[in-house]
């Protein structure tokens, strides 16, 4: 645009004003490898947790983890079905059911099975051993595979194991096995340490990406829109509050 201007001896000129140039937003550097770390950090913790909490139940750490994993979850998938579940439990044991009832589901939920502290293990992972042992001896059964023998045999699995176990003791039954003087994984992990430190993954360096995952984000929430989120939340609450599951 010229504007026109009188001089002092009544010429007139146009000058072209120069505008100032819009500033470009730059996006900014990202370091992918960088990313990629925190996001193992952030998901093996995670798993870590969960796999603590098993051998050690305690309803708020597992409460507080499995609403962070919910958040993973729906972040991954929008329709996941784990997410719903997970959203489904956490109403039971926040709103519908009692302390009492509540406590006494996260407790029904794993079997101690050495009698130490730290020795539960989920119950439905038990159920399988058992069922794996079940099949164990009906399979020598042979031709003896009747009703009434089946449930005899399922009857005194405990006191068969008991009993072996203890005819194994005072008959000094030498159970051989080889203990290996390092780990299976040592020189992995010793190798992967080596990587490690040549990689630097936790030291800032822009333009860095693994080919695998060249647009990885640093966290596994990043693209959650958390308003659809929250949305999503408060719309199942009374869905789930009145399903008491199949």
């Amino acid at each position: 645009m010229n504007l026109k201007v009188r001089l002092a001896n009544g010429k007139e000129v146009q000058i072209s004003p120069r505008l100032p140039e819009k500033n470009k937003e730059t996006p900014p550097e990202t370091d992918k490898v960088m990313n990629y770390g925190q996001m193992v950090l952030e998901l093996g913790l995670l798993f870590k947790e969960l796999l603590d909490v098993c051998k050690s139940p305690d309803q708020k750490k597992l409460l507080r983890l499995l609403k962070h994993s919910m958040t993973v979850f729906k972040a991954k998938s929008n329709n996941s079905k784990y997410a719903f579940e997970i959203h489904r439990f956490l109403i039971q044991q926040i709103s519908t059911l009692s302390e009492k009832e509540a406590a006494e589901v996260v407790q029904g939920m794993f079997v101690n099975t050495t009698g130490k502290p730290d020795g539960h293990i989920p119950a439905d992972l038990q159920m399988e051993y058992v069922v794996k042992t079940i099949k164990k001896h009906i399979k020598h059964m042979y031709s003896n595979k009747s009703e009434q023998n089946i449930a005899n045999h399922t009857k005194a699995l405990s006191g068969v194991r008991d009993i072996a176990e203890h005819f194994d003791s005072i008959s000094g039954v030498i159970v051989r096995s080889k203990k290996h003087k390092h780990k299976d994984a040592a020189g992995d992990e010793l190798m992967m340490i080596g990587d490690l430190r040549k990689l630097r993954p936790f030291k800032f360096e822009a333009g860095r990406y693994h080919s695998a995952f060249p647009d990885i984000n640093k966290s596994a929430v990043d693209n959650l829109p958390r308003t659809d989120y929250h949305t999503w939340i408060t719309t199942r609450i009374v869905t789930n509050a009145n399903d008491l599951g199949d």
